[in-house]
């Protein structure tokens, strides 16, 4: 059953497949350019083979190409919530909500009520207090681009519920709903062909969905608790998720169905095999995943360690521990961690696997090296001087001197091109750009509130010559920043509400994206960076493009 410890035997065959010593595991762009399907262009080949599969939302709303304006009813509304957040039953709301000033967003998705809740407003229920606030729209906690099919996206949330949208489409219904999770959908990841979704949620359950029919191809058990990552192999069909019950699975999952008709005889769902399960953390496992040439799967925990793993024989290779290193920038003596203080929360591989850039809620972050099992350097609560200080935004503390954070580290990113640089962005609102060579601060950029995402611009086209961003460009600078797009660009996501586009080299905010009225809790990236995608706690998924 998919309860085994051991490696299955009759994934033998698979293993030396994938995980062969020497093989090549490059995996080919599937989408020439890389670049995203633009706006102006809705729909395109194959549209109407599944014009009947995105049927139109019972419980949600669909909005296409807004007018750049948050409606007057919006604004009403969250006034109203701002006075009640002054005092009373309402008091402490205001920290809730964002100043809206526009909505630049393309397309958005506004998702419906958890399946309880609408049940529960047909049977009559609905009239009730509790029932209506539990029919508002339910905070999207995690959203991912489908980086081989670039008109998808998915998004899940805390109505339990997995979402196939196609935030470009205009030719008829754009999105489905898919039911199969019992509680909150708090992960997501694509397959490399495109074909096949993995979610994970709170009920400590995985589902494989069909990205074409939305049919559910797999249901994955195992973990006792909790999902909180899933991924896939970077060319095989095998799914990891780490949990709460301080586990993580690893299945096989069979895709020949994956684009079978609906209805087809034959199709139910199947358990998947289980290949691995490993075990060795003392608290929940927070994130993991395969280095990009798939040979070694890398996974960090609550308990502040880091665990290098063989897939094939399920092994712990090495752990690194941070518990009692002093920050290389320290100025004075550290106290050391408490350990409920060194927590790993997020963690990013080099391009070409050898390194791994961690960062925990001890405000710090990690680069190791996995091959030789050695910590490069780690960066505490005290700091060097920056090279130069980035654009501070309105609301933002004054611009520091310093660049060290001063809260948890939510968010690592490598630069994806193989250059130098590493990003770090935590809740203290500080975007920090490191060179990786040296280990020193680059540029800090200080947001008003913190950041909890961080991602690179792959590709895209820079300007003609190569020559820097005008001086001249600003923020909502509109479609004069994009011209400058390139692989030195990276967004922000961040909890005021806001995506940002920043430049790297200069520090400059080159664009700032617009209408959310709660706080942020998940961005990706369209393949080539010029279409954004974003989940709110205001129950919204939103697409920003140029």
């Amino acid at each position: 059953g998919c309860r085994s410890v051991h490696s299955i035997e009759s994934s033998t065959s698979f293993f030396s497949l994938v995980f062969a010593e020497g093989e090549s595991m490059a995996t080919s762009d599937p989408n020439g350019s890389g670049e995203g399907p633009p706006p102006a262009v809705p729909g395109g080949e194959g549209e109407e083979a599944e014009d009947e599969v995105f049927m139109p939302e019972q419980e949600g709303e669909v909005v296409a190409d807004l007018e750049g304006q948050a409606s007057d009813d919006e604004d009403e509304e969250m006034e109203m919530e701002l006075e009640m957040g002054e005092g009373g039953e309402g008091e402490g709301m205001a920290e809730d909500f964002v100043v809206v000033e526009r909505d630049d967003a393309c397309a958005c998705l506004v998702t419906g009520p958890a399946p309880a809740a609408a049940a529960a407003e047909t049977s009559g229920a609905g009239g009730s207090a509790e029932a209506e606030a539990s029919a508002e729209p339910k905070p999207v906690y995690t959203v991912k681009w489908n980086k081989s099919d670039a008109s998808v996206v998915a998004c899940g949330g805390e109505d339990d519920r997995v979402r196939l949208w196609k935030p470009f489409h205009s030719g008829g219904p754009n999105s489905i709903t898919l039911d199969g999770h019992e509680d909150s959908v708090v992960a997501l990841d694509f397959d490399a062909t495109g074909k096949a979704l993995a979610s994970g949620g709170m009920d400590g359950r995985v589902i494989v969905w069909s990205t074409a029919t939305g049919r559910k191809l797999s249901i994955l058990e195992g973990p006792g608790e909790a999902v909180e990552f899933v991924k896939w192999h970077p060319v095989g069909n095998v799914v990891l998720a780490g949990s709460e019950d301080m586990t993580m699975w690893m299945w096989s999952v069979d895709l020949r169905g994956a684009d079978a008709e609906v209805g087809k005889s034959g199709n139910s769902p199947s358990c998947g095999q289980c290949m691995q399960v490993f075990t060795g953390h003392n608290q929940s496992v927070t994130c993991g995943g395969f280095t990009p040439d798939g040979k070694t799967i890398v996974s960090s925990s609550l308990d502040g360690t880091v665990k290098v793993w063989n897939p094939k024989t399920g092994e712990c290779k090495h752990t690194f521990s941070f518990q009692d290193l002093q920050s290389q920038w320290a100025v004075e003596e550290q106290t050391p961690p408490s350990p409920d203080e060194v927590g790993i929360t997020c963690l990013d591989f080099s391009p070409d696997s050898s390194m791994v850039l961690c960062g925990g809620i001890d405000c710090a972050a990690h680069l190791i090296n996995i091959n030789n099992n050695r910590v490069l350097w780690k960066l505490g609560r005290k700091g060097n001087s920056a090279a130069g200080v980035g654009q501070v935004m309105p609301g933002a503390a004054a611009a520091e001197t310093t660049s060290f954070h001063e809260d948890s580290v939510e968010t690592v990113a490598f630069h994806p091109a193989g250059q130098p640089l590493v990003a770090t962005g935590s809740l203290d609102g500080k975007l920090i750009i490191w060179d990786a060579n040296t280990s020193t601060p680059r540029l800090s950029c200080a947001h008003p509130r913190g950041v909890i995402r961080v991602q690179w611009v792959k590709s895209g086209p820079t300007h003609a010559g190569g020559a820097a961003v005008a001086a001249g460009a600003s923020v909502g600078g509109g479609q004069e920043a994009f011209q400058h797009l390139h692989d030195l660009c990276l967004y922000t996501c961040c909890l005021d509400g806001r995506v940002r586009l920043w430049d790297a080299r200069s520090g400059q905010c080159l664009r700032e994206f617009q209408g959310f009225t709660k706080s942020l809790l998940d961005m990706d990236l369209a393949p080539g960076g010029r279409s954004i995608v974003a989940g709110s706690d205001d129950g919204t998924a939103r697409v920003f493009s140029h």
